[in-house]
């Protein structure tokens, strides 16, 4: 079967005039196929629908300048006091995939020495626990800001907080407060 090119001029309006509709699967397009010389190909609407995907952000916090002592396990989600095995409220988490999490640390008295604590958010009303970072510094004169990223972490929906495992410090931050921002994709 012979082929033949036809040169053809399309007024804009054929498109403009037309009335709009929604995409769904089953309806087609037509692209110019780059991978076979431009020739002109159908696709399904389906392969664009979906866009990109979602992603949320949830604070936790503690604003009460916490002393965090030796060998303490501190734990806070969204409330404005910390304390040692207590959590009084816990923040509810949708399932989804931890992507990031960024940490602000502040102390307004005496900065802690050097040492790592452990960060770990623990989701599933308890019952699972995930390691963010083992080098968690507490030692924020004014204002520390830490970033983990390239995480992959799938967690189920359910409440949440956040623990700081601390070991025996050489010197201990007095009036201290964190904030943990937790991105997740949805």
């Amino acid at each position: 079967m012979a082929t033949h090119n036809i040169n053809i001029t399309l007024d804009g309006t054929l498109i403009t005039d037309q009335s709009a509709v929604t995409p769904v699967a089953g309806d087609f397009l037509l692209l110019s196929d780059t991978s076979d010389s431009g020739d002109l190909k159908k696709v399904d609407a389906s392969d664009f629908l979906g866009g990109g995907t979602d992603h949320a952000s949830f604070l936790f916090f503690h604003v009460n300048n916490y002393s965090f002592p030796d060998g303490v396990s501190a734990k806070f989600s969204v409330i404005t006091s910390v304390a040692p095995g207590v959590i009084y409220t816990l923040r509810p988490l949708p399932a989804g995939t931890i992507k990031a999490v960024y940490t602000q640390v502040g102390s307004n008295s005496t900065i802690a020495s050097s040492e790592d604590c452990v960060l770990k958010i623990i989701t599933n009303d308890g019952a699972d626990s995930f390691t963010v970072a083992t080098d968690f510094k507490l030692n924020a004169n004014r204002t520390l800001y830490q970033e983990y990223t390239g995480l992959s972490e799938a967690v189920t929906a359910g409440g949440a907080y956040i623990q700081i495992e601390v070991p025996t410090l050489a010197t201990n931050p007095l009036a201290t407060t964190v904030r943990v921002e937790v991105l997740m994709e949805l």
